[in-house]
């Protein structure tokens, strides 16, 4: 039996009804066509103006989500690529490899989004 206080929503007291909710939700969802072939979120959505800015700023929430995005980013990338791709990322080591991203963002369009900048540089790395 589930515990429900008096504040537990209604239809997390009821398995019937979640079980009803869980069905409407796959059915929208399997309904529903992809508009994309992929979805970004988080700093890799910011253009490079942004990115520079938050980068030389001084607020340590956004520099950090900047930071863990692209490591994020290079982290997968690693899955998804050769032994020899690995073996570069893990040379070059994580600081290195958000000071080149940011530098390259740097070089680009201000308006260049980052997750395009870093995705460039992953195709393009040896």
């Amino acid at each position: 039996m589930i515990y429900a206080s008096p504040r537990t929503p209604r239809i997390a007291r009821n398995p019937a009804a979640r079980a009803g909710l869980v069905v409407a939700v796959a059915a929208a969802c399997a309904a529903a066509p992809a508009n994309a072939d992929q979805y970004n979120m988080g700093a890799g959505i910011w253009d490079c103006g942004k990115v520079i800015s938050v980068a030389n700023g001084e607020n340590q929430s956004e520099i950090g989500q900047l930071v863990g995005w692209i490591l994020g980013f290079w982290s997968y990338a690693t899955h998804v690529n050769d032994d020899a791709f690995v073996d570069t990322v893990e040379e070059v080591g994580g600081r290195s490899i958000v000071d080149i991203t940011l530098a390259r963002c740097d070089e680009a369009d201000p308006e260049t989004r980052l997750h395009v900048v870093a995705y460039s540089m992953v195709v393009n790395t040896e």
